[in-house]
Formats: C-alpha cells, sequence, structure tokens
C-alpha cells in the first residue's frame, strides 16, 4: 500500500480526499432539495397552487424511475402496479374535489408551459433526491449513517445554501425594490412581525415531521415513505368525511378504491415475502440439524438456494389438497379477476370520458361559437349566436373556467346531450335521475294548431338535468343573477340593489337563457310551460335591468351615454 499498490498488483491512489464520499453525497442531497424547493415555488408564478398540488399527488412516479435510472435499483413487478394504482387514485381523488362554495383559487387562472416545466423539473429532482437518499443508507448502512445524522447534515447544508441563495440576487426570484430575497423577507417581517409566530411554529412543526419522515426513510425506503406523503390527503379526508359529514364526489370514491386496492396489493406481496423468508429460514436451519444430515445433503441444501422455493411450492400445493382449500383459491381467483377487470373497464371509462369532453371543450364548442348561422333547423326553430355560446359571451369559446371541474363537466355534458342526443355523457358523474333518461332514440311529437312539428330528442331531458346542476354549482359559487323580487319588494338597500344590478354576471343570464332554450326544444307540455316561465322571469328582469340603467345614465347627466348604457 505503502508503493501505491494493492496486493494483488492494482494501482490504488494514494492521494489524500478532500472530502469524505458520505459528505460529497450529503452535499449533493442538500442541493437537489434546495433547488426542487425554489422551483416548485417559482412555479406557482405561472401556474396555480391546486395545479401543483394536483402535480405533486404524482411524485411515486419519479421516485420509482430515478432509483431505476440513477442507480440501477431493480424492483419486483407488483411495486410497478402499486404505485401506478395509487398515482392514479391519488390523482383522481386530487382532481375531482368538489370545489369550496364562495372560495377562488388565488394565482393564475391558467397553467402557462413555463410553470409546468417548472414544476415538471421540481418533481424530477424529488425523484433524484429521495433515491440518492435510498442509495446513501443501502451503501454506506446503518452502522455509517442514521436518520438522526442524515437530518442533521443535511438541514445544516441546506441552511448554507439558501442563506447563500437569499443573500444573492436572482433574476426571477427578486422583486422590484428589493435585489435579494432576504432583504425581502426582512422587510416583509419589519412590516407584519406577527408572521414571526407563524414562522416559528412552522419551524417546530416541521421539525417534529421530519424526524418521522427521516426515520421512515431509514427503515423502510424512499417509496414507502412517498407513498405514505401521498396518501394523507387522502385518509385525512376520509376522517373529515367520518368526523364531518363532508362530502366525496363518485370520482372521488374511485380514486379511494383504486388507491385501497395499490395498497392492497403492497400488503398481500410483503405478507407472502415475509412467509417466503421464514420458511428460507425454517429450511436452513433444519438443514443444520442431525436428522436432516441424514435425511439430505447439507452441503447441497446450503449450495442450492431454489431448495426454499420448492420447499414453498410443496407446501403450497398440499394446502390445497382439501376440497374447501381448493374452493377459496378459485375464489380468490375469481375475485382478483374482477378486481383487476373492473379496474381496467372503469380506467378505460374516466379517459374515453375526459377524451370526448376535451374535444367538445376545444373542438366542438369553438366551432359552434364560430358559426352565426345554422344550416339546418331540424327543431323547428332557429338558432341564434348566443344560443352557440355557453360561455357567456359570443367572443369566448369552451366552458367558464370559474364553474370548476364539475360546473364544466355538468356543461359539457348538457352540450352533448342538445347536439348528440342522450346516452353519450354519462350521468354517474353526476348521480340524480338523469341515469334512467338515458337513450338514443328519438320520438316525434305534433303539436295542435298551425304550429311546426317538433323532433323531441330524449338528450334533452339529459340537457336540462345537466343544466340545472351546473346553474346550482354557479349559484354556490356567487354567479347569479340578481333577485329582482326581492328588489321590488324593498327587501334589498338602495346600495346593494344598484351594485347588483349593475354588476349582472353574463354567465350567469347565458346559463339561464342555455336552460329556457332546451326546455323549449324538449317540447313536451310540461318542459313548453316551464321553458314560458324561465323567458318570462328573464324579459322581467332584464325590464329592470334595461330601466336601472336609465336610471344610471340619467343620474350621471350622460345624455348620449344612456344608449351605451342601455347596451
Amino acid at each position: 500500500k505503502q508503493n501505491g499498490s494493492a496486493s494483488n498488483g492494482t494501482a490504488i491512489s494514494t492521494r489524500p480526499r478532500w472530502i469524505s464520499p458520505l459528505l460529497s453525497r450529503y452535499i449533493l442531497i442538500a442541493a437537489l432539495q434546495s433547488t426542487a424547493s425554489q422551483l416548485g415555488f417559482l412555479s406557482l408564478r405561472y401556474i396555480s397552487y391546486p395545479t401543483l398540488t394536483l402535480a405533486k399527488s404524482c411524485k411515486l412516479v419519479p421516485v420509482l424511475v430515478m432509483n431505476v435510472v440513477l442507480y440501477r435499483r431493480k424492483f419486483a413487478a407488483y411495486k410497478y402496479a402499486v404505485v401506478g394504482l395509487v398515482t392514479l387514485g391519488i390523482w383522481l381523488f386530487m382532481a375531482f374535489a368538489p370545489a369550496k362554495p364562495g372560495k377562488k383559487a388565488k394565482g393564475p387562472e391558467s397553467s402557462s408551459l413555463i410553470g409546468l416545466l417548472l414544476c415538471l423539473l421540481n418533481l424530477v429532482l424529488d425523484g433524484a433526491t429521495n433515491s440518492t437518499q435510498d442509495q446513501v443508507f443501502s451503501k454506506f448502512g446503518r452502522k455509517t449513517v442514521s436518520a438522526g445524522q442524515m437530518m442533521l447534515v443535511m438541514n445544516a447544508i441546506s441552511a448554507l445554501l439558501m442563506a447563500l441563495a437569499l443573500s444573492v440576487p436572482l433574476p426571477l426570484l427578486s422583486t422590484p425594490g428589493q435585489p435579494t430575497q432576504l432583504s425581502t423577507a426582512l422587510a416583509f417581517t419589519q412590516k407584519h412581525p406577527q408572521v414571526w409566530r407563524d414562522i416559528i411554529a412552522y419551524a417546530l412543526a416541521g421539525a417534529v415531521g421530519q424526524v418521522s419522515i427521516f426515520e421512515t426513510l431509514e427503515r423502510f425506503g424512499s417509496l414507502t415513505l412517498v407513498s405514505i406523503t401521498v396518501t394523507r390527503k387522502l385518509f385525512t379526508m376520509l376522517l373529515s368525511v367520518v368526523v364531518y359529514n363532508h362530502e366525496l364526489s363518485r370520482l372521488q370514491w374511485v380514486g379511494v378504491a383504486v388507491v385501497f386496492a395499490g395498497i392492497g396489493i403492497e400488503a398481500r406481496e410483503k405478507r407472502r415475502e415475509g412467509l417466503a423468508k421464514k420458511v428460507r429460514h425454517s429450511v436452513h436451519n433444519n438443514a443444520k440439524s442431525p436428522i436432516a444430515t441424514r435425511a439430505t445433503d447439507v452441503d447441497s441444501a446450503k449450495r442450492s438456494p431454489e431448495i426454499g422455493n420448492i420447499i414453498i411450492n410443496v407446501q403450497v400445493l398440499q394446502s390445497f389438497g382439501t376440497p374447501f382449500a381448493q374452493f377459496i383459491y378459485t375464489i380468490s381467483r375469481i375475485a382478483r379477476i374482477i378486481t383487476f377487470s373492473a379496474l381496467g373497464v372503469a380506467t378505460i371509462g374516466v379517459v374515453s370520458f375526459e377524451a370526448a369532453h376535451q374535444y367538445v371543450e376545444h373542438v366542438a364548442m369553438p366551432a359552434a361559437s364560430a358559426s352565426s348561422e345554422a344550416t339546418s333547423d331540424e327543431y323547428g326553430w332557429n338558432e341564434l349566436a348566443l344560443e352557440e355560446s355557453w360561455s357567456g359571451s359570443p367572443d369566448k369559446t369552451g366552458t367558464d373556467p370559474r364553474l370548476g371541474i364539475k360546473g364544466r363537466h355538468a356543461v359539457r355534458s348538457a352540450w352533448m346531450c342538445a347536439n348528440w342526443g342522450g346516452g353519450i355523457s354519462p350521468s354517474v358523474m353526476f348521480g340524480g335521475s338523469a341515469a334512467g333518461n338515458s337513450g338514443l332514440g328519438r320520438t316525434a311529437i305534433t303539436s295542435m294548431g298551425s304550429a311546426k312539428t317538433l323532433k323531441v330528442d330524449d338528450g334533452m331531458i339529459l340537457a336540462m338535468q345537466y343544466l340545472n346542476l351546473a346553474v346550482k354549482i354557479a349559484a354556490a359559487k356567487g354567479i347569479k343573477l340578481p333577485d329582482t323580487n326581492a328588489i321590488r319588494a324593498g327587501l334589498v338597500g338602495e346600495e346593494a340593489a344598484r351594485q347588483q344590478l349593475s354588476n349582472v354576471d353574463v354567465l350567469a343570464l347565458a346559463l339561464e337563457a342555455r336552460l329556457a332554450a332546451v326546455k323549449e326544444r324538449q317540447g313536451s307540455r310540461g318542459a313548453l310551460e316551464s321553458a314560458i316561465t324561465s323567458y318570462e322571469k328573464l324579459r322581467q328582469d332584464a325590464e329592470e335591468w334595461l330601466n336601472r340603467a336609465v336610471s344610471i345614465a340619467a343620474t350621471a347627466g350622460a345624455g348620449g351615454g344612456i344608449r351605451g348604457a342601455i347596451q
């Protein structure tokens, strides 16, 4: 070793190391973690927080991919299935969460390409961080590395790196008047000193949580850790359902079932691996006993690890020796086939359903809005430009983002039923009695007198129900027409009435007008009477708005401006 060669003649390096391999790994992990967190916060300038949360629910995938790509780790086949099921279930659970009434998500309304790229880089670096932590524990062992040591060293290095990043002016992160993030933060704390209480509480909670995080990472690995973190919100919501009677959408329940299917597969395979390990251990101990020595060749048993697997297979075959065991085995196989078939059908159904909705949103609705005149009029009434504007304005296409996921799906489903017929959009998304009314058959109803023959589509019944749902969702979000009856009765103050009638939401007007038009288009006696009532209400409201517009214009002294106010 002194002359720079090993005993086998291989040359070795005698130069002193400036940094130990373990410390270099800690620095790499801290750098990856610090950069990932900065990219996550930076992405919020371009995407909304729900979008970032939805992307974070897929964190299991980059962790698994980075373990395979960076460190060539191999996982059992069921691990990939578990990761896919849990990720799909969490995504369904987060994506189809019902919006809270009266609350609007802060941040950008749409997701830009820059924001999505930053979010993708954040996920990749998170996966690299967790996979490198796994590699440190597996390479250096528990005798050298402990959870507490990794937590202490990583946080110390991260603190140094973040202090450097906060002190250096960064173009994307600095704000006007404050060249560095540190100066921005200090200015904020000076302006709002009460924030220190929240900062200290956040730090203490994070420290306590990190103890559990690093212990889990050391004992069970990053995949188990990330599985716990991404399913935490799911179990929190389930607890809120039990304690506070909160409601989940049907697709959220599908997501819960998919997650539990993945967890069940994980638990079953872990139990099977534990039983196999016990049997191998028993075989090894029996091979050392005198009885085993006389019965078999001990050296052969030690040289053949397949013996354990053979004994397991023999025991499994022997366990099916009774008719009852065979019956249980058959039932379990049938249940497994049914479960995976149902999951496959559900996945295909959800993907097909969402693909149809995206086609309507980005292709069919814009094409209909661009057409001011209908080429055919088989229903006996002329289509107007407003009738094809489902967003409340002829210059807008698709659905209004303010309606949320459920509301936009309801409007698109109504569009499908009104234009393509019933049965196109599955009513299982929204419940109600719509399921019993679906069907593609059309019936003709001839009205009395000289009126034209109206063709009634069963899909109009579904369209009316979906639009009723969209109107309710819009009202829950504050998108509704003014209550002119209450205003006429004097139940609303003058200033409040002026504000309501001056700021009429065009989306609410479009939804009400569309609902009345669908009732008319349905053609039955009850639907026509309801359509007349709806049109009459809209006419009375329009007169009230017209009178208010004239009054406002006259009060403001706008002579020629009255025409503009009326328009």
